[in-house]
Parts: C-alpha cells; structure tokens; sequence
C-alpha cells in the first residue's frame, strides 16, 4: 500500500454509473415525466447513500440536450439553519437568472439584486413626502445656476472674445461650465432609474411607442448604462482641451475632438431632459434640490418599511408563481420544470412539516386547475423511508407519503456490484490489499450496528428476547455512500506499511468499519463495546451469573459477539489483541502500550480505594500478551511513587490495603512483580516505626463497610510479612481495637498466616475479655459445620495468641452479667465449649464448667424473671436450657436443666402465645427424647400430655439439628425411652412416633451409620412410620460407601424382610451373609421356636437364598412346620415341600425321623384309639406330600420302609383313615417298585 495520507474519495453525485442500476432508474423517470401532460409528485426511495442523488444528477444529463426539460435542485438540509420559504425563493431565482439569463424579468442587474434582497428582507423601502415652504424656490434655484454659469461665460464671450473665433468661446466656456457639471451629474444620478422604468412599462403612447423601442438598447447602452461616464469624460477632454489652446494657440490643432466633446457634453444633458418630458416624469426634478432642503424647502417625513416574501405563504406563492409565469413565458408555455428537493430525510421532523406545509399548496392536483402555470411543474423527493420523522399527531409517515402518486425505488447494490465497486475504488486509491479483509470488516461493522440498534430498540420496549439477533446471520450489502466513507476513514488511519500482513491490516479496516458505521462516535462507545463484559439471558440468570463470576476467562461484549457469529475462524482476526489494537488506533497510540494507559486512571483509583475490587484483577488477566513486562512495570511504578508522594506518606494504611493487589500480580504477572515489589515495600518500611500510631490508622480500614473487609485487609498484612518480613498482623493483634474481629477473620477466613510466627495479643483484661468474646461468638454461630482440621486451626491459633482459663471466663460472664443477654451469648457458651474439648485447653475443662454452673441461676435470671416474662425473653430461656444441657453436658447439668424446667413449669404453663408455647415446649421435649433421668423427676401429672400435644414436629426437626441433639442420643437406649413414654402416655403413640421417627432420620443421616442398628430396630423403625422402601435406602447408602462388620448384623423374625433386600443387594457378600443367617439360627434357636420357625415368610426366604438349616436343629423346625397347620393349605404345603428339598440329606433323614418318631409317641401312648388315628392322621396329613418327595431318595425311602414302622401305622385300626391309608398305599407302591 502506497502513501495513502493525502488520498480521498469524493462523495459528491456523480453520473458515472458504478451499478448499472441508476442510469436505468434515471431513464425510467425522464421517460415518464416526458409521457405526462401535467406535472405530479414522485417519490424516490433508498436507503441513506445508495445514490439517489447520483440518480438525480444522471436525469440531469439525460435531459440537458431536451429544451423542454429544466432540473432545480434544493438541498434542504444545506439550508436547514435558514427559513425555508426564503431559501427556496433564493435558490430558485438565481437558478432561473442561470439558466434563462437574468434578461428573464426585462429589467437592469440592479432590479434582479434588489428581487433579492426583498427575497431574503434586507431591502428598504422609502416613501418621502416633501412640501416646500417657498414655492419660488425652484425658480430661485435655476435663476441663480444661470448667474453663474452662462451669465459669465456670455460676459466673457462678448467682451473678450467675440472676433477670436469658436474655438476660443468654448475654451473659456468650459472652465466657467465647472458648477453646472457638477450639479448636472448630481440630476443624471436621481432621475436615471425613473426614466428606464416608465419605458419598461410600455405605457407610452403608440406615436412613441415605435421610436422608443428601436433606439432602447442603443439609448440603454450610451446614455442609460455608460452615459454619465461619457458625459464626464466628454467634459474632461473639454476642459484639457480648452486650457492647451488657451497656453498656446498656435500650436492647436485639435478643433475636431474639441467641438466633438462639446456637443457629447450638450447632446447628452439634452437626451435625458426630452426622456423626462416624453414620459411626463417631471416629478423627478424635485430630488435635485433636496440637497438644500434646510434652507429652501421647508418639512418633509419619511416611511420605512423592510419585508421578506418569505414571512407569509401568499407573499411566497405569488413570487413563487411570477418568477414560473417569467419561464414559461420565455419558454413559450413549453417547458417542465423538475424541481427535486434532496435530502428530506436529514432534517428534524418538525422541519419536514415546515417544508411541505410550503410546498404541499403547489404539489397537489387541484392547485394545478387554478393555476395554469404549475402544470408544468414535476416535483421529485428522494428520501430513505427509514428516515422520515413526521410528528404522528400530524400524519406521520403515511401522511408524507400519500403526497406522492408515483414512486420510484433506488435498491441496494447486491454482492457483486457493491464488491467490484469496493475493489475499483481501492485500486483506483492505490490500497493494493485483499479486498476480502474490507469485505469482512464491513460485514461485522454491518451486523454490529444492526444488532446494537436492535437490542437498543428492545430495551426500550424491556423485551427478554432482545440479545436473540446473536442467532442470526443477516448481512445487507453497504450502499456506495458506506464504501467511500469506509475508505476515507481507513486512509485516514492506516499507516503506510508495504509490507504489512493481512493480520496487521485488519483492525485498521475494522476500525474504518466501526466508524463508518457511527459504532465509535466517543469514547463512552468505544468502552461500552470493547469493555464491558455480557450475560447471556438463560433460563436461570442467576445460576448464569454465578459461573461467568468463576470464569476467569470472561469475554467483552465484543469478543462475545465475534466468537457467537464465527468471525473468530478467519486467520487474519487475532481475537486476542484486536480490542487492543482498536484502542490504539482510536488513541492514536501503539496497541502494545494502548491496555495500559487507556485503564492507569482506573489503576491509580483502584489503588488508593481502601476497599477491595476485582477490577484489579481483571486489569493484569486481560493484559494482552503482546504488552511488554516493562511497560507494565514502568507504568505501576510510576503510579506507586505518585501515589507515595501524595497519599501513602500520610496515609500508610491505605498502601498497607493495597498490597492484597501486589498479592494478585504476583499471581497473575511474577515478573513485573518482581520489579515493583522493592520500591513499594521501602514505602511502606518507612511508616513502621510507631506500631501504635499504624495500627490506629490500619484501624480505619476496618470500620469501612465492604464485602469482606476484614479478610482482604489480613491478606493484605499476611502477603506484606510473607513478602518482606515487615510484621503488621501481631501489632494488630495487639493493639488493635478490632483484634478480636482480626483473629476471628483468620480463623475463618483461613488467611494464610505463619502460625509459629504468632504471639500472645490478648490477656486478661476487660478489655480483652470483650475481643475473645466475638472470637466465641464467632465459633458458636459456626459450630455446627467446624470439622476435625478447622478444630485443629482454631487450637493452633488460639494457643498461640490468647489465653482461656477461668479468670477470662469470669471476666466474659460479668459483663454479660452487668449487660443485657441476648442470643449472642449463648453462642458465646457454644464457643467456649468447643474450646474447652480442644487438647490445649481441657486442663481447664473443669474449673470452667464449676464456674458457669455457679453462675447458672444468676445467669438464667437475666433471660427469664418475673419482670422479664415476655414471649421473646421464654424462647431465649428455652434455647438458653438447650444450650447447657447440649454443649455443657454432664449429670450435674443434667439434672440442674430437669430442675429448672420442672421449678419454671408454671410460667410456661402461662404462655398464650400459640407460637411460642409451640417452640418452648418442643424444646423441652428435645430435652427429654434425649434424658434417661427424666423418668426420675417427678413432674406435674398434666406435664407429658402438654408437652407431647404442643410439641411442633417442624420446630422439633430444627432444633434437633441446630443443637446436634443426635450427639446425646445414645442409639442403645433410644428406643428404651421411646417404650417408657409410649408406656406412660399411650395416647399419644401416634404423636410420638411422629417424633420418635424425626430423631431417628436425623440419626441415621448424622450419625455414624450402624447397618447393626438399623438390622437389630428394624420393627420399631417399622413401627413409628419408616416405610421398607425408606429403611432400604440407607441401607444402600450404608452398605456403599462403608464398611460393615457382618457378624454383628443381627437376624430375627421381624427383620425377614429387610434380609431379602439386603441379599439381594449384597450379591457379592451374599455367602458371609447366609452364614451369618445360619449361625444366628443356631445360636438363638431357644427364641426362635415360637417366633422364626412358625413364620411362613421364614421357610419361604430360606429356600429363595437356599439356606441350609443345620441338622441338630430338625426337631424345632419339625415342630415349627406342624405348627403351622399345613392341612388343606396347598400354598403352605408348597412352601414347606420347597424348603424341605433345598435341605442337605442329613436334615432330611432326621426330619423324617422326626416325623416317625412323633407317630409312634402317639400310637404307644396312653390315648384312646379315636385320638390316635385323629392325631396320627393329622401328621400324615401334613406331612403325605413332603414324604412323597422324600421317599424318592434312597437314603431317605429306607428310612421310611422300616416295616415295624409300617406295620405299626396299620395296626392301628382295621378302617384306617384317608390320610393313613394314603401313606400306607404310597409305601406299598415304592414296595413293588423295588
């Protein structure tokens, strides 16, 4: 690219065609204007720049060589500052005296410049009245002219010269003609314009009219125009003349020129007097004496009067209609005029009305039948439809365009046209560059206006969806107007580079394109698109937000919008250095230093603000990577010393704070850390030496109110100690008077402090004693989500600065005791509890706990007395006892709590307040779910039933969670509670197993889980409302992520159920599990033998994980079956068949043993033969369908085929019963079988 800096592209209408589109537009319209009779309004429409002014200018040319065509063209944005009526008229007249000759209106130029100046109201009109006082004065007048001018001169002509011939008279006559000249020049002057007006006006009569006509432009050009220059001039060649002939006679020889001169001289005065005699103008004589109007002519008055044909529409119409009449006269009557008025869509709208509220009268139909000349007029309005702006409480838009009865349209240049324009110009300018990097430049500018123009309009009508044009791809090609002002704006910028790339190009075009398109009007545009970063609307904005605060890598709006439309694929787009390199070229600096000095004010304010801001933060990620280190550096230290000298000498803890931001660079930029940080600790080493008086102004930093104060300003004096061993955090611990909020914040804040670094801050004192009260506050409020390592920091720390013993605590219990007791308080006590379990403090566990128990009544006294009685003060008196027995438990506490609810029963028996009786004695219940000594104290009889019925399950469930109530909730004896107070209170039940059923969810999602627990209370927890689905679910919590002892897992009839989920869930397990099953089995057979083995569901789980039961235990199982009473209950029998086969062979045989053994107790005892066969056929009939299987095995049919046995069976009765003799029959057929 050549040296472009004194290039430029030339917007003004040209009739070079560049799209081919508008000669056919201009065409169009001359051939419809030429086919009209009557002149109308046309209407041509385009978008700003698209060239209908270049339209215009090509009708021109097409019409120059047609006589009958005559274009005015009124740009009425270049007049906007004027009166429009007034410009107009202007305009148009000298248009008129340009193209017909100012000869137009058959008058001298001094007539059209006075047409002028009454058009614009800069000419005076004087109306004189004189009236003489001395009527003869005109007479005296010329009488004493001719005293003396031909008096002398005839005198002298007499006596002197009357033999000496002509020559010599008119010498002498010429000096003594002097006073006459004079005063005949003053007479031409007043009466010229008189007499060419009265010829002009053609009233003379017909004698004259003839004469006059054919001398006009010969007296016009000698007399009218040069006449009193001739005349002078005449009389000068006289005099000169007249003075040599009268030095030397002889020598004279120029008779002729001096007789010529003399009769100019005479011939001229004589013309002009005739000229006023003919046109009866001899009032005109009278101004030549008006020069002694003092001394001759007595009054005259003068009035004055200055207007504009502009003031009022007739005075404009009639102008407006003459000078019409004037051309069409000239022109015969054939003639259209097209008067085209540009730039309508430029101007304000209550400037649009003005202008047609003008014209309208002429451009309308019905004004052209009453006026013969305006159908020769054709009006054309060229306008971009989106840029009229007409007030809708007069019309509006559609009441502009209902003027118009034709219209013509000027399109947008489609991809081509518009490309090779681009590319003709560039070349034609010398930019020898890919026209591709403009091609995209344009487009994003395009696409950026329309979007920015879009969500601007949305916001405004606070649409949702106004970011939604971030899915579209629209581009609209630019009109010839945005490619000239594109390039221009690039020329203007971009250096000359010869070797520049496409890449180093590109923000120059961009740029070029921005501005081009109004997107970088200011300064304020260019922050707002390059800066400022954008949240998407979602579905969840604040989710959304959320996390684009933990990107660190957050986008401008910009960027966002490069990357949402794929810009960001082109290799020329350096996406990462583009925002910077636009600022540079904005600020007419380098892109590398552009970042940095464009946001040092920011820096330096960020800086020297006591309160934290990422801003800073932002700041050193967003550098680009093509700033220098050294830049950076230079700029911070320059900022640092300035600041130094300014605020930091007198203000160290400003600069103390600002170091949290030395700690982000050196995150960020090590580096330029590196070369700051040796000037900026020097500052600050030189304001140490009172720790007292710094500390004092550190303090200042805490009472500013911001987010995290405290934390950022002990970060601050951590990295200061860290950095350059300067130690400010012990000071602050020391002298402080915000110490106590110092050390909760590193506590909690977990400022990286170096703990062996540590000194002791707080003693004894009262003044103290108030600091570590808002330190145990703090861990009281807290105390629930503190875990293991937190405990371990709070020992640490607190070890190393502070001393906890009794004389503190006492210190800690007077001012509450001597002050008002409010919730603080008892975090206080949750604090000083947590303490007193950490290693480094429990040697004054004990002489503590005596010490509040002393003070328990004096302190409960203050939350709750006769005077002080009132709702708030029986909720803080119940949280009061919670707290106690929660955090200070022992029985000495326990029972002193059971003591003072039982003493103070009354007081809140008394409480009317629903709400408060609801929280008050669900608190006391929360006491007594957890109190085995509760049964010992003997309450009123009425106490459990109050407050099991206004105990609130809502209020329990919190308390019991707020409290960690689960802690003193021994899962032994839980449920031993639960039946004393089911036991006492029965009607209740349903009331208790609610609550019964909170605690035990809280227990078993707080709790350390116990899968023995859960086996071992399982009907209870069935009981008090916990579904089987439930149970399972923390079983299968439980059961994956820890581990659990099986042989501890206990198995009972009432838990059947939750084993066959188990099982099934513990595939792998599943064997250990059976085990564990079978050796509970056998170990607790005793409780089994009326409970498990008579339990249906027990056989029907034994042969689904086939569980062999062991042999020794057939006889219980034997006895358990015929419990059951299998007869005539085939899906019992079924069941039992299944069980019996999943068995090994050795508890078959001993089953059948014991199915034999039963019948022969029977048939050998001492009952009546009915009872026996009754009996004996009872067994059978249980047992026929098992012994059918069995029998099918060797082992087991031997058994079975004992023939004392058979024949025992048959020797009971000659008729044996049906189930007898079905036994009988099976062992006969496995007889014959064999």
């Amino acid at each position: 690219m050549g040296d472009n800096r004194t290039l430029f592209v030339s917007d003004v209408p040209t009739t070079d065609d560049q799209f081919e589109t508008h000669s056919k537009i201009a065409k169009q319209m001359a051939n419809f204007i030429e086919g009209l009779s009557e002149g109308t309004t046309i209407a041509l429409k385009g978008k700003w720049g698209s060239g209908k002014s270049s339209v215009i200018e090509i009708l021109k040319e097409k019409t120059k060589e047609k006589s009958n065509f005559k274009i005015f063209v009124f740009d009425v944005w270049a007049e906007l500052g004027h009166n429009f009526r007034q410009a107009f008229l202007l305009n148009f007249l000298d248009w008129s005296t340009q193209e017909f000759g100012k000869d137009l209106f058959e008058e001298p130029e001094s007539d059209y410049e006075k047409r002028r100046l009454e058009i614009i109201g800069k000419r005076k009109k004087i109306m004189r009245n004189v009236t003489p006082t001395n009527r003869t004065a005109l007479l005296h007048l010329f009488v004493l002219i001719l005293m003396l001018t031909l008096v002398p001169n005839f005198i002298s002509f007499l006596l002197n010269n009357l033999s000496t011939g002509v020559v010599r008279i008119l010498s002498f006559l010429a000096i003594y003609s002097f006073p006459l000249t004079i005063l005949l020049a003053y007479y031409f002057i007043s009466v010229k314009e008189e007499i060419f007006k009265s010829i002009r006006k053609k009233s003379l009569n017909k004698f004259w009219k003839k004469f006059l006509y054919i001398l006009y432009y010969i007296f016009y050009i000698i007399v009218g125009k040069y006449g009193i220059w001739l005349w002078l001039v005449s009389y000068g060649f006289w005099v000169g003349l007249s003075i040599k002939y009268l030095v030397n006679p002889q020598s004279f020889n120029e008779n002729f020129i001096l007789l010529l001169s003399v009769g100019i001289y005479l011939a001229i005065p004589i013309s002009i007097w005739l000229a006023t005699m003919i046109t009866k103008k001899t009032k005109n004589l009278i101004p030549i004496v008006s020069m002694y109007s003092g001394l001759l002519i007595g009054n005259f008055t003068d009035h004055e009067e200055t207007r504009s044909l502009g003031d009022n529409s007739l005075d404009f119409k009639k102008e407006f209609i003459d000078i019409l009449n004037k051309i069409t006269t000239r022109k015969n009557g054939k003639i259209k005029i097209i008067i085209v008025i540009d730039n309508v869509d430029r101007i304000p709208e209550e400037k649009v009305d003005e202008v047609f509220a003008a014209l309208k009268p002429f451009m309308i139909s019905d004004e052209s039948k009453k006026n013969n000349v305006l159908k020769n007029v054709f009006y054309i309005i060229p306008f971009d439809p989106g840029g009229i702006r007409i007030e809708t409480d007069k019309g509006g838009y559609d009441y502009f365009n209902k003027l118009f009865k034709k219209e013509f349209y000027v399109p947008e240049p489609v991809y081509g046209s518009w490309h090779l324009f681009l590319d003709k110009l560039l070349k034609e300018n010398g930019i020898n560059i890919d026209e591709h990097i403009f091609e995209i430049a344009l487009q994003i500018g395009r696409e950026l206006k329309i979007y920015l123009d879009s969500y601007s309009e949305n916001n405004k009508k606070d649409n949702k969806d106004s970011r939604e044009y971030y899915g579209k791809n629209e581009f609209n090609p630019p009109t010839p107007r945005e490619i000239k002002k594109f390039i221009n704006n690039f020329i203007s910028v971009c250096p000359r580079n010869e070797k520049a790339s496409k890449k180093d190009i590109f923000p120059y075009a961009l740029f070029a394109a921005l501005k081009t398109y109004g997107i970088l009007e200011s300064s304020s545009n260019l922050e707002e698109i390059l800066c400022e970063e954008i949240i998407e609307d979602t579905e969840n904005e604040k989710e959304n937000e959320k996390e684009l605060k933990k990107d660190k890598n957050r986008k401008s709006f910009f960027e966002n919008f490069l990357i949402r439309k794929g810009y960001t694929g082109y290799s020329f787009i350096d996406i990462e250095n583009l925002e910077h390199q636009i600022f540079g070229i904005y600020y007419n600096i380098s892109p590398q230093e552009s970042y940095i000095v464009l946001n040092r004010v920011e820096i330096e304010k960020i800086l020297k603000t006591p309160s934290y801001t990422t801003k800073f933060k932002d700041f050193i990620s967003s550098i680009p990577k093509l700033t220098k280190n050294d830049t950076i550096s230079g700029t911070l230290k320059e900022i640092f010393k300035g600041l130094n000298e300014r605020i930091f000498n007198t203000e160290p803890q400003i600069l103390v704070f600002a170091s949290i931001y030395l700690k982000e660079l050196k995150e960020l930029k090590e580096e330029v850390y590196n070369e700051l940080k040796d000037i900026v600790f020097s500052f600050l080493r030189e304001q140490v030496d009172n720790d007292r008086e710094l500390v004092s102004k550190i303090d200042n930093l805490f009472e500013i109110e911001a987010d995290d104060q405290e934390n950022n300003i002990l970060k601050a004096l951590s990295f200061i100690y860290s950095e350059s061993g300067i130690d400010l955090i012990n000071p602050v611990l020391k002298y402080s008077k915000y110490k106590g909020i110092a050390l909760e914040t590193i506590i909690f804040e977990k400022v990286d402090v170096d703990m062996n670094n540590l000194k002791k801050g707080f003693d004894i004192s009262k003044e103290d004693a108030e600091q570590i009260i808002i330190i145990l506050e703090s861990i009281g409020e807290k105390y629930n989500d503190i875990n293991f390592n937190m405990k371990d920091r709070i020992e640490k720390i607190l070890y190393k600065t502070m001393i906890v013993n009794e004389k503190v605590v006492e210190q800690i219990l007077e001012f509450y005791k001597n002050g008002e007791i409010d919730e603080s308080f008892l975090n206080v006590l949750k604090g000083l509890s947590l303490i007193l379990e950490l290693n480094s403090f429990k040697q004054e566990k004990e002489s503590i706990y005596e010490l509040i128990l002393s003070n328990f009544e004096i302190l409960r006294n203050k939350v709750i007395s006769n005077q002080n009685i009132d709702n708030p003060r029986r909720k803080l008196f119940s949280k009061y006892l919670l707290t106690i027995y929660r955090y200070y438990y022992n029985l000495k506490f326990e029972e002193r709590v059971l003591h003072m609810i039982k003493n103070n029963w009354k007081k809140i028996a008394t409480i009317s307040e629903t709400d408060t009786k609801k929280f008050v004695e669900s608190a006391i219940f929360t006491i007594i779910v957890t109190c085995p000594k509760f049964f010992n104290v003997e309450f009123d009889n009425n106490f459990l039933d109050e407050v099991l019925t206004n105990t609130d399950q809502k209020i329990l469930e919190d308390l019991i969670k707020e409290y960690e109530m689960i802690g003193l909730m021994k899962k032994e004896e839980i449920f031993k509670l639960y039946d004393k107070l089911t036991n006492i209170s029965s009607k209740h039940i349903n009331r208790i197993n609610i609550f019964y059923k909170i605690i035990c969810e809280n227990l078993l999602e707080n709790e350390k889980k116990d899968l023995e627990w859960i086996f071992k209370n399982y009907k209870t927890l069935r009981t008090i409302g916990f579904s089987q689905e439930e149970i399972l679910e923390y079983v299968k919590q439980i059961a994956e992520v820890e581990e659990y002892s099986i042989e501890k897992l206990e198995f009972n009839e009432s838990n059947i159920e939750l084993w066959d989920e188990f099982l099934e869930l513990e595939e792998k397990k599943r064997e250990e599990l059976k085990a564990r099953i079978v050796e509970q089995i056998r170990d607790k057979f005793e409780n089994f033998k009326e409970t498990l083995f008579v339990d249906l569901e027990f056989y029907e789980f034994c042969t689904k994980y086939e569980i062999k039961i062991v042999e020794s235990l057939h006889k219980y199982i034997f006895e358990g079956i015929l419990n059951l009473e299998l007869l005539s209950d085939a899906k019992k029998v079924d069941i039992i068949m299944e069980f019996i086969k999943k068995q090994n062979e050795e508890f078959k045989l001993e089953f059948i043993r014991d199915i034999k053994g039963s019948i022969r107790d029977i048939i050998y005892s001492n009952k009546s033969t009915t009872d026996i066969i009754e009996n004996v056929s009872n067994i059978l009939g249980q047992f026929n369908p098992i012994l059918r299987i069995l029998v099918n095995e060797k082992k087991l049919k031997n058994e079975l085929s004992d023939e004392s046995f058979i024949d025992s069976v048959k020797n009971i009765t000659p008729q044996p019963s049906e189930h007898i003799q079905e036994f009988l029959n099976m062992m006969k057929m496995q007889e014959e079988k064999q």
